[in-house]
């Protein structure tokens, strides 16, 4: 059974320039169809609604607070960098979507870069 997936590509990236690389690593996976690119600046009701997903109450304090901050800070017009929080969100297909989207190319936080993943 196909699965929808996505990946959200932040400001910070784009800012660095690191799009190209992302969007590669992204497309590169051959049980994914990519089916849907967008780029938003989020407004501040969606920002509100994803920071309650990302970091719901009752998790782990020190995630939530993590993610919280992170949110409001990277992904709302109004931060404290004064640019124009650009994301550009990819929808992707395929069976098993999230777990390859997850897993196989973006990756796990790794304490030695691997280079097979975007994290890594």
């Amino acid at each position: 059974m196909d699965q929808l997936a996505y990946a959200l590509i932040t400001p910070y990236s784009l800012l660095k320039s690191r799009t190209g690389g992302i969007i590669g690593r992204l497309t590169a996976q051959p049980r994914l169809k990519l089916v849907a690119v967008r780029m938003f600046i989020f407004s501040n009701e969606f920002v509100d609604a994803y920071r309650s997903i990302m970091a719901p109450p009752g998790g782990e304090p020190v995630l939530v607070e993590a993610w919280r901050r992170y949110i409001d800070e990277n992904l709302r017009a109004d931060n404290p960098w004064g640019f124009l929080p650009r994301c550009v969100l990819m929808l992707f297909q395929g069976p098993d979507a999230v777990h390859h989207v997850k897993e196989d190319a973006i990756g796990s936080l790794t304490e030695q870069p691997v280079g097979d993943t975007i994290r890594g």
